[in-house]
């Protein structure tokens, strides 16, 4: 029993000291804030329950572990105030996720977690983030510790790449602020960084953060450069390219450039709208004019201009055709040189003064046979071998009239006066041969004449003789003719130039055939027309100048007159068997003029009758038109595009919109041509039924 009563006492006493021991405690009655700056304080409250003994704290971040307190408790210090500065010196370098260890007699008990950092939030904006070279941006920004404290400090601004820096202040958390961009900064992307910093007394980062933007720098062009020669001889290429630079000196491609290039009389050759960088050509004709060309160029605002010295260029072309030598100067300059001719072992020297354009024919004629022939004018050399006709070996101009087999009478007087009894007693029996037969048919077949003579333009007086019969071929007068001069003194002045060629002339029997009495039908549209007729070997020219039509606008005459001519031929083409075969064309060409006892003495400046004799090669029995002279007629005239050969673009003449001028035409076509009454009776009843939808006046005139 007393045994029993010693244990209860040891229970006793057990749990009195083991009460003792669960009420002896201490705990922090003011825990730490969530988050603390390097340099804040942190402030705390150790708390007991009384309790005598050694108590301590320390601070715990990771692996890092600092004492911060270590006191011995009497019972009256039941709070304790605890201040710890988080400096940079206390912390060692330590920060992140933190807590605070107490011990009391060996006893462990943790505060609640929290964050020791450097970090300050900063947040930018910008008004813009594509700009060119010299332009400014603004920004704005603010700031915010990571304890909720106010910040006042300096916000660094730095261009990566670029060696530019910038600095504002930050007050209250914000900042602002502006910058110019140099003006030489290169195109592209470029990342902008803005740093904050806090600094203790002895100037040492404790805090910072930092954000960053970008911004997008554009190409701005600057200068615009032209490559191409500074001088070049006629007949190369002028090779060009513009290139187009920005701030910093790099090429800025594909961009839209307008290229114009001048000759030195101040007329555009060349306007096109190509792209910076793109390699171009302009092919410099021989005859193209010899002195400073221009080329403009405009691209994204920007002007260039260079210039090219094109030198001077003597140069003749020489080519052989049915024993006739045409030297045409196809130089800038005029040809005024001599020039060697050699037919086989005879030469001979020629002197031409040929203008720019201009061009010589020379007869050239030695026995039947082929001919070893060249041509030398000391620069460049022509060697043929072509076959010539004749009876002695000469070179004379193409207009000479020489000896032409009537030498005999040349210096014989009674020889000319038998020779003109002969030709005067012939003259009369045929025309009194001719009288009586018409003077029979008349009687007989009255029907199918005039009463009276018909008289015709130019004089000519006539008889209207029969449907069934040819028509009387008339004379023409010398006036009605135009000669050629190389050398004259006239007015200068641009002519609408009608080429007719005869393509199988060759192979007409002028005495077995009547192709001399049809062209002279066909011509007679062309003085008919106050046009005048010039004749080069298979070609017939009607030239329409202003001296002799007395006016400028000559290229719709030209056209009509053409059209008649084209469709005469195509109309006897079909009545009889020998073809002509025929190409036809209207072009313009500048020519220097004069009248010469009713005549037309001209010389021909530039290619405008080389074209006219090329287009008309092209034609094959179409009436084709040069692109001058279709810029001309436009308005009058619908055509449609033929073709573009040797560098000559031509037209294809459709219809013709003016009807009123076409009416007039007709009329008069139908009047000086005999053989049209049955066309002009059917006009004439076609014109009375106006409803008729084939009438002439309720349709254009379309060429056949």
């Amino acid at each position: 029993m007393k045994k029993e009563r010693i244990l209860l006492i040891w229970i006793f006493l057990i749990f009195i000291y083991m009460i003792s021991l669960v009420s002896a405690d201490i705990f922090l009655t003011q825990q730490p804030k969530d988050i603390y700056n390097i340099d804040d304080e942190m402030s705390l409250i150790l708390g007991s329950d009384g309790v005598v003994g050694w108590a301590g704290m320390n601070l715990i971040c990771g692996n890092y572990s600092q004492m911060i307190y270590f006191h011995y408790l009497s019972k009256s210090e039941t709070n304790n105030p605890v201040t710890i500065p988080l400096t940079k010196e206390f912390l060692k370098g330590s920060k992140g996720d933190c807590y605070i260890s107490m011990i009391f007699d060996n006893a462990k008990k943790n505060s609640f977690p929290f964050v020791i950092t450097d970090r300050i939030e900063v947040s930018v904006s910008m008004d813009k983030i594509s700009l060119y070279p010299n332009e400014s941006f603004s920004f704005k920004g603010s700031t915010k510790k990571a304890n909720g404290q106010e910040f006042n400090g300096i916000v660094d601004i730095n261009f990566e790449s670029l060696n530019i820096q910038n600095s504002v202040p930050v007050e209250k958390d914000e900042f602002q602020g502006s910058f110019s961009l140099p003006g030489d900064i290169a195109s592209g992307d470029y990342k902008i960084g803005f740093f904050v910093s806090e600094k203790n007394i002895d100037g040492e980062i404790i805090n910072l953060g930092s954000a960053s933007s970008s911004i997008n720098v554009l190409q701005k062009p600057t200068k615009l450069v032209i490559e191409t020669q500074s001088k070049i001889v006629p007949g190369n290429p002028i090779n060009f390219k513009a290139e187009l630079y920005d701030q910093a000196n790099v090429t800025i491609e594909k961009k839209p450039v307008a290229l114009t290039l001048s000759n030195p009389e101040g007329k555009k050759v060349y306007d096109k709208l190509l792209f910076t960088g793109e390699s171009n050509s302009f092919n410099l004709l021989t005859s193209s004019p010899f002195g400073s060309w221009n080329i403009n160029a405009v691209s994204e605002g920007l002007t260039e201009r260079a210039s090219i010295f094109v030198e001077k260029y003597r140069l003749a072309n020489y080519s052989i055709a049915n024993n006739t030598l045409t030297i045409l100067n196809i130089g800038n300059v005029p040809f005024d040189k001599p020039v060697e001719i050699r037919i086989g072992n005879y030469s001979e020297i020629k002197y031409l003064n040929l203008s720019m354009g201009g061009y010589a024919e020379l007869f050239l004629e030695a026995p039947d046979g082929n001919y070893n022939i060249s041509i030398s004018d000391g620069y460049s050399e022509f060697l043929s071998n072509t076959p010539l006709t004749g009876k002695v070996v000469s070179i004379r101009d193409k207009n000479y009239k020489g000896n032409t087999g009537f030498g005999f009478f040349k210096n014989n007087f009674f020889a000319w006066i038998f020779l003109l009894l002969i030709l005067g007693s012939f003259i009369f029996l045929t025309t009194q041969k001719v009288i009586n037969r018409r003077f029979k048919v008349t009687n007989k077949q009255s029907v199918f004449f005039n009463n009276k003579p018909e008289e015709t333009k130019g004089g000519v007086v006539k008889l209207t003789p029969p449907l069934d019969k040819s028509p009387e071929i008339s004379k023409f007068n010398e006036s009605h003719y135009a000669d050629h001069s190389l050398e004259i003194h006239g007015e200068k002045q641009q002519a609408s130039l009608l080429a007719l060629k005869i393509k199988n002339m060759s192979s007409f029997d002028t005495k077995k055939s009547n192709i001399n009495e049809r062209i002279n039908e066909i011509t007679k549209e062309i003085f008919n027309n106050k046009g005048k007729l010039y004749r080069s070997n298979d070609f017939i020219i009607g030239i329409f100048a202003p001296v002799v039509t007395r006016t400028f606008d000559n290229s719709l005459n030209a056209i009509k007159t053409a059209n008649s001519i084209a469709s005469k031929i195509k109309s006897d083409n079909n009545k009889f068997n020998q073809k002509i075969n025929f190409g036809i064309a209207v072009s313009d060409g500048d020519i220097v003029a004069r009248k010469q006892d009713g005549k037309l003495v001209f010389t021909p400046l530039g290619s405008g009758f080389l074209n006219a004799k090329k287009i008309a090669e092209i034609s094959k029995s179409d009436l084709l038109i040069s692109e001058s002279t279709n810029k001309k007629v436009m308005s009058k005239v619908k055509t449609s595009f033929y073709s573009e050969e040797s560098g000559i673009k031509t037209y294809l003449i459709k219809e013709i919109v003016d009807k009123q001028e076409n009416k007039k035409f007709i009329e008069g076509f139908l009047k000086r041509n005999n053989e049209s009454k049955h066309l002009r009776d059917f006009r004439t009843e076609g014109l009375k039924n106006e409803s008729n939808e084939d009438s002439l006046d309720k349709h254009p005139f379309k060429f056949p």
